[in-house]
C-alpha cells in the first residue's frame, strides 16, 4: 500500500503462520527489514520503511516473540526487487522482509 505502514489481513495471516513456525525453534534471531518504492524523498522513504518494519516488530512483540530476538532495519528505496517505473513494480517494492536464523 502506497504511503502506508498498516498491516493488511493477508499480512497478519502470514505473520501468524511465521510466528507459529518460529515458536517451534529453540533459538531465534529475527531481522525485520522495511522497504519502499522510489516515490518520495530519500529521508521520507527511510522513515516510511522504518515505520513498516516497526509495525511488524510490534506485531511480533504483541504475539509473544521476545524483543531481544528481533532487529529492525530500514532500507528505504535502496533494494528494489522490481522495476520502479511501473505501478506493479512499485507495489512489489513496498514490503517488509522477515529473516529468521
Amino acid at each position: 500500500m502506497f504511503d502506508r505502514s498498516d498491516l493488511t489481513s493477508q499480512a497478519t495471516r502470514k505473520l501468524d503462520s511465521f510466528i507459529s513456525a518460529i515458536r517451534q525453534r529453540v533459538s531465534n534471531i529475527i531481522s525485520v527489514i522495511g522497504h519502499t518504492d522510489s516515490l518520495g524523498t530519500d529521508p521520507y522513504n527511510d522513515n516510511l520503511s522504518e515505520r513498516r518494519a516497526n509495525r511488524v516488530r510490534d506485531y511480533l512483540l504483541n504475539s509473544g516473540i521476545p524483543g531481544r530476538e528481533i532487529s529492525v532495519k530500514a532500507m528505504g528505496e535502496s533494494s528494489p526487487i522490481a522495476d520502479n517505473d511501473t505501478r506493479g513494480g512499485r507495489a512489489k517494492n513496498r514490503r517488509v522482509v522477515i529473516e529468521a536464523q
